[in-house]
């Protein structure tokens, strides 16, 4: 008898449990915070903060003058390419880069196309300056800096929905179990009312 209440107090504290994480994650999304908390192991999931600026704009402008010396033709298209992330990180105000991240790679893969056919042309300044006056080039670029917007924006938004969609599903199953439950056992089951 004993040993039933235990499992049966198990399965009760786990699905405790389960259901405030639930909360909290669903508390979390709709105050706006994109990070998810996982649970054990869950240091990818976790908002990535910097407490100085100092560092990480330091890095980048070593890496710039890196790129400026070493592939010419690859910094003129990338720095105004990668405006849209130079203004979010500017303007980021919290230390939070991981919507600066998101924002990087959309960039990045906007411009990846162009930068590859500028080492595929002689990696020359010609080359780059081919890429600069194409104006679709550009619309493609900043497309893919306005669809990391969109991901920012729609992100939360979507994962909430899914959460409470999920729920909601679960709601049901578990109704359905209670009142089989009662149809078996009787109306006591239900606790009172």
């Amino acid at each position: 008898m004993t040993m039933h209440s235990n499992i049966n107090t198990g399965k009760s504290n786990a699905a405790q449990r389960k259901r405030r994480r639930e909360e909290a994650i669903a508390r979390n999304l709709k105050g706006g915070n994109t990070t998810v908390l996982g649970g054990k192991g869950a240091m990818a999931s976790q908002p990535i903060k910097i407490k100085g600026r100092r560092s990480p704009f330091l890095m980048m402008i070593v890496l710039v003058g890196i790129l400026m010396i070493v592939a010419f033709p690859t910094f003129v298209v990338l720095a105004p390419a990668m405006l849209p992330t130079l203004v979010l990180a500017l303007l980021e105000e919290d230390g939070d880069l991981n919507k600066v991240m998101t924002m990087a790679s959309m960039n990045l893969s906007g411009v990846a196309p162009y930068i590859y056919s500028i080492w595929q042309d002689g990696h020359t300044i010609h080359a780059a300056m081919l890429v600069l006056t194409d104006i679709y080039a550009w619309f493609v670029i900043y497309s893919a800096a306005a669809l990391s917007l969109l991901i920012l924006w729609m992100g939360p938004q979507l994962a909430v929905s899914f959460i409470e969609f999920r729920a909601e599903r679960r709601k049901g199953v578990l109704r359905a179990k209670q009142i089989e439950l009662i149809d078996e056992w009787g109306r006591e089951v239900a606790g009172p009312s």
